[in-house]
């Protein structure tokens, strides 16, 4: 998961990781977690500096984007791929919204007419094939409907690439639901229906509240977007302590093809011994650790963890599994 506006589009404070404002041209990079990468956000041009693990030959870069002004020749791309900085690779929009894509920092093709109209989402997905002599392709898709392909040499900057990056492009450029994976591994691993990040806050307290809330019910501290920091919070003195949250009903739609579940939280310590934390899931009755230890600082951070298949069986999410779950956070350290 790269970022949801809809859900997450309020965050005042830039030093946590992924929230996002629109007010300034911007960058992020993030880390391929399983099959799906997440990133970063950081107010510079583009690159935060966080990678693929591993790089990755083929992939897939998807979600919704929107044009409320018109684009520019620049050769930055709107979304891309880098090698360490290099070999930047994606795709922009004209001053009359025709699609290009940029290679090496060069426009390589454009399309011959308009492919968006402005102040409207579309669904765009981008596949792109690092390989030589020719052999690269970058592919892109506007609601389901092929309007771009490229064949050329797109391995200036290596044999695979590590890492992707999303600009505004002027303050002009919105995107949304995003969704990075590779093509090995568990599904989605092809081009697949159109996809959306469902967003929510808790609502109620769920089978665990071991945590100390400073006012009120554990989960009423934690359901704020943006976080109120010191405000309300729940705290933990000792470990293993586990805290667990209950969320809407019914989030996901009935004819969904759920391809993982997340939890983001916010965390700080506030003494000078080591406090771990990890995210935790509760499917099938039973509460699952996500095994990704964080260590704290004393300054709030923002930390997910994903799990692509459902816990409690092993096997892909069904709907009913997902709107169930349960997240939380246990301290461990």
């Amino acid at each position: 998961m790269l970022l949801d506006y809809e859900g997450f589009d309020r965050e005042s404070n830039s030093a946590l990781s992924n929230w996002f404002h629109f007010n300034t041209s911007f960058g992020i990079s993030g880390d391929l977690g399983g099959n799906f990468g997440y990133g970063r956000a950081a107010l510079t041009p583009f690159i935060s500096g966080r990678t693929f693990a591993p790089a990755a030959s083929t992939f897939w870069i998807q979600g919704h984007v929107r044009q409320n002004g018109s684009g520019s020749a620049t050769t930055q791309p709107v979304w891309g791929a880098m090698n360490s900085g290099a070999g930047q690779i994606g795709f922009n929009f004209t001053s009359d919204l025709r699609l290009f894509v940029i290679y090496n920092n060069t426009i390589q093709v454009t399309t011959a007419l308009p492919v968006v109209a402005l102040n409207a989402w579309y669904f765009l997905q981008m596949r792109i094939v690092i390989a030589g002599g020719g052999a690269g392709r970058v592919e892109i898709w506007i609601n389901g409907a092929n309007v771009l392909n490229w064949v050329g040499t797109t391995n200036g900057a290596g044999a695979t690439y590590n890492q992707w990056f999303v600009s505004n492009s002027a303050n002009n450029t919105w995107s949304d639901n995003m969704l990075i994976y590779d093509e090995t591994g568990a599904v989605p691993n092809a081009r697949t229906p159109e996809t959306r990040i469902f967003t929510e806050l808790p609502t109620g307290a769920g089978a665990a509240t071991a945590w100390t809330p400073s006012a009120g019910a554990n989960y009423q501290n934690v359901d704020e977007q943006p976080n109120d920091g010191d405000t309300t919070y729940n705290s933990a003195a000792t470990f293993p302590l586990d805290d667990l949250y209950a969320f809407p009903a019914g989030t996901v739609p009935a004819a969904s093809i759920v391809y993982f579940v997340a939890a983001e939280y916010d965390c700080r310590k506030d003494d000078a011994g080591t406090n771990d934390v990890d995210a935790l899931i509760r499917s099938g009755g039973t509460t699952y650790p996500a095994g990704d230890v964080k260590t704290l600082t004393a300054t709030w951070q923002r930390f997910r963890s994903i799990w692509s298949v459902d816990p409690a069986t092993g096997i892909a999410w069904t709907v009913a599994g997902a709107n169930a779950t349960e997240i939380g956070v246990r301290r461990v350290a």
